[in-house]
């Protein structure tokens, strides 16, 4: 892609908010070796699935406040009663089956 068609590109969707902007101008097709930001990127895709990525990034301080700050050992413990209590946390898409993937994919790390 000549600088162009990437100006044009980049002038065309990501532009549509400053969360979007942001993101795509620091952290989109950046590589990364940093496996707890990459543990918080498989988080927000499993929040945003079925909705927007602007939304997970909205949300996204309040996504890793409710698991535990991305912390892998500690979401991997949750149990019963702290899934409950993130159905109830609004900073977070409230779906079990969401919960639930976060906290498996914790697990299998």
């Amino acid at each position: 892609m000549n600088q162009l068609e990437l100006a044009r590109a980049k002038d065309f969707w990501p532009n549509r908010t400053p969360e979007l902007r942001h993101y795509y101008d620091t952290e989109w097709g950046q590589p990364s070796h940093d496996d707890r930001y990459l543990f918080e990127l498989l988080v927000l895709e499993i929040m945003a699935a079925g909705l927007s990525w602007q939304l997970a990034l909205r949300k996204r301080a309040g996504i890793g406040a409710a698991f535990a700050d991305l912390n892998v050992d500690r979401i991997a413990a949750m149990g019963p009663a702290e899934v409950d209590g993130l159905l109830q946390d609004e900073r977070i898409m409230r779906n079990r089956r969401k919960v639930a993937a976060v906290i498996t994919n914790a697990r299998a790390l």
